[in-house]
This record gives structure tokens, C-alpha cells and sequence, in this order.
């Protein structure tokens, strides 16, 4: 088998996990169904994940100034291809919540460790790739969810799926894992976790804002197009599908547009186009209209969470390892307990308030798009 460059090696981390989250949002109508969860109680069992994940993120960013974010990266990636078929044999909802508490501690680990071996590999090179990088997890995304429509369609059980899914994904984690890796260990000195400062706070909320949208629509997109909208539960999957395909797209476009207008500027303008969408999604227009809202949004969350690694990356009062592991905290806070606030709001109101949610998120983020204006080093 042949060898891959890092470059190769971190884009293909990154797909591998859009992929297998891809594969995962397309069943969570299943796993609803399977243990008779309602809203509430959905968005409990995905606050589990969302724990896992937000308690691993300033160990990750500690071992990864240490070992190094390629050694991270590559044990972190092996761990969640075994464990997310085990989603699959949970005999409750209780085993069902530890897998997956489980489960968000590598995942949340793996996300951190790849962001800061993407950024290193960005560094060594005369132009940026981190938008790119985020742009091939946005087409595994749509991919594994595309494979998940065809998985419902055939008949799949969630078991077969998950593992297959993961099985493929192994073939590829063999040459990641023969990648030789540099890494200059960072000192002892730091916090293992340091809160993010200055203008890395507001870094931190619009990374928390996009990743809420991005979020919302992995674990309540299939569920809102199949209970508001009326579609069957293949067809519903293919929501995420088109708003990860959209992201891809956008994000392979979003290094120029950020090189030609600036950071600020895309990230205002990606406000507004992601602000629409999501009013396209909650007023709602039927099918088609709730499709092109999910575009629409997925053009203007892309280029968000990207821009804030990179900016946290190269702050100049913090490791790389802190700075992305402080604003992850914020960040995948959105993406993480953006479902399970989404859910709670559902089972009180109804899933049209739940998306409301995203649509301040969406706006908020024009407002505070100065904070990626990159840091100025004395």
C-alpha cells in the first residue's frame, strides 16, 4: 500500500469523519424510532456525545503539544471507526447514551488533533488548505449520507451499516497510520486547558453559532423533513446529503474568497446568505424549499469553522494546542449541544422553534465577524 503524504493524510482524516458522520446523522430517525425516544429524550441521549466530546477536548490539546497532533490524530481516528458499531448494540437507551459518551470523547479528540496537524501542514505550504480540508469533511458528510439513503433503501440494519462503513474506512486509516510524523514538543508550563482571551472568545461563539447550524441539520434534519415536512425516512435523508455537498463546494471556493476580500468580509456575507437559508427552512416552503434552505445554509456556515482554526491556530499568546483546543471547547459546543438544546426547545414548542434557534445563531455571526481578522504578532 502505498504511502500518504501528510497532506494526503490529514484530508483523508477529515473525510473519513465527515463520512462516518455522515453515515450516523442518516440514522438517527432510526435509532428514534428503535428506542421510542421522543424529542427531549433524543436530545438527552445526543447530550451524552456532546459531553464526551467537550471533556476530551483540553486533554487532546495537551497530548497533542506533547506527542504530537499526527500521533493524536491517528490513534484518536482508530478508535472512533471501532466504536461507532457499537451504537448499534446498545440493548437500551442507557447503554445507548454511555456508547455514545464514549464515543464523542474520540471523536471530540480526533477533531482537535486533525485541526492542529492541518494547520502544521498549512504551515509548511505558500498557500492556505484549512478551508480545503473542511471542504473534503463536507463531501465524506454528504457521501456517507448519500450511502445511508442507500443503506435504508436496501434494507440495511443500522449494525450492517455502521460496519461496513467502518470497515471501508479502516483501508484507508492503514496508510494514514504509515505516514511518518514531526513534532516539536511544546513545554510543561501551559494549563491543560486554557480558556480562550481576548478576541479568541468571540472566535469561539461564531465557531459556536456555525457549528449549531451545521449540527441542527445532521441530527434533526432527516427528522424535520420526515415530521414537519411529511417525507419518508430515505428520502429525508437526503437533507444533510444536500447541505454537506454545498458545504464541500463552498469550502473548496472559500481560500480564494477569503485571499481576495479578507476574513471579515466572507464571514458577513456567508452570514447573511446562511440567515436566508434558514428562513427558508422554518417558514416552511415544502420540500424543495427546505432542500434549498439546507443549501443555502450550508454555503454560508462553510467557511466559519474553518477561519476560526486557523485564526486560534496562530494566535499569539497561546499554543496551537490551547488556542484550538479553547475555542473547540465554544465551538463544538454548538455543534455538540446545539442538537440537544434543539430538541429540548421541540419538545416544548415544536422542531419549527428549534430551527428559530439557528436562525439568530446565523445572524449573530455578521456581527461578529471582525474577531477573525488575523492576530497582529509583536
Amino acid at each position: 500500500m502505498p504511502r500518504f503524504s501528510p497532506l494526503m493524510a490529514v484530508a483523508y482524516l477529515f473525510a473519513m469523519t465527515g463520512f462516518v458522520f455522515g453515515g450516523w446523522a442518516s440514522r438517527i430517525p432510526a435509532i428514534q424510532t428503535r428506542y421510542g425516544l421522543n424529542e427531549a429524550e433524543l436530545g438527552g441521549v445526543l447530550l451524552c456525545f456532546a459531553l464526551g466530546s467537550i471533556v476530551a477536548f483540553p486533554l487532546a490539546g495537551r497530548l497533542m503539544d506533547q506527542v504530537g497532533s499526527a500521533r493524536v490524530s491517528k490513534v484518536t481516528a482508530l478508535g472512533c471507526l471501532v466504536l461507532l458499531p457499537c451504537v448499534a448494540l446498545a440493548s437500551n437507551p442507557w447503554a445507548l447514551a454511555l456508547i455514545l459518551a464514549i464515543c464523542g470523547a474520540f471523536f471530540g479528540s480526533l477533531d482537535v488533533a486533525m485541526n492542529g496537524w492541518g494547520a502544521a501542514v498549512e504551515a509548511r505550504r505558500s498557500k492556505p488548505v484549512m478551508s480545503a480540508f473542511h471542504g473534503v469533511f463536507s463531501l465524506g458528510a454528504g457521501f456517507g449520507a448519500l450511502v445511508g439513503f442507500m443503506a435504508i433503501k436496501l434494507g440495511w440494519d443500522v449494525l450492517t451499516h455502521f460496519a461496513s462503513v467502518c470497515g471501508l474506512m479502516a483501508l484507508g486509516w492503514i496508510a494514514v497510520a504509515r505516514v511518518p510524523f514531526e513534532h516539536r514538543r511544546a513545554g510543561d508550563d501551559g494549563p491543560v486547558f486554557a480558556l480562550p482571551s481576548g478576541a479568541l472568545w468571540l472566535v469561539g461563539g461564531l465557531m459556536l453559532c456555525a457549528a449549531m447550524g451545521e449540527g441542527a441539520i445532521a441530527d434533526w434534519g432527516a427528522i424535520y423533513l420526515r415530521d414537519v415536512v411529511g417525507t419518508d425516512e430515505a428520502r429525508s435523508a437526503m437533507g444533510f446529503a444536500l447541505f454537506s455537498l454545498t458545504m464541500f463546494g463552498a469550502r473548496m471556493l472559500a481560500d480564494g474568497w477569503v485571499a481576495r476580500w479578507g476574513a471579515v468580509a466572507v464571514a458577513r456575507v456567508c452570514s447573511a446568505i446562511a440567515t436566508t437559508g434558514t428562513l427558508l427552512v422554518v417558514l416552511p416552503l415544502g420540500f424543495y424549499g427546505v432542500m434549498l434552505g439546507f443549501a443555502l445554509v450550508g454555503v454560508g456556515l462553510a467557511p466559519i469553522f474553518p477561519l476560526g482554526c486557523i485564526r486560534a491556530a496562530n494566535d499569539d499568546r497561546l499554543t496551537p494546542g490551547q488556542g484550538l483546543a479553547g475555542v473547540a471547547t465554544l465551538g463544538y459546543g454548538g455543534l455538540l449541544l446545539g442538537p440537544p438544546i434543539i430538541g429540548f426547545v421541540a419538545h416544548e414548542f415544536s422542531l419549527v422553534a428549534g430551527f428559530g434557534v439557528v436562525l439568530v445563531g446565523c445572524a449573530l455571526i455578521g456581527l461578529g465577524a471582525t474577531s477573525l481578522r488575523p492576530a497582529v504578532k509583536p
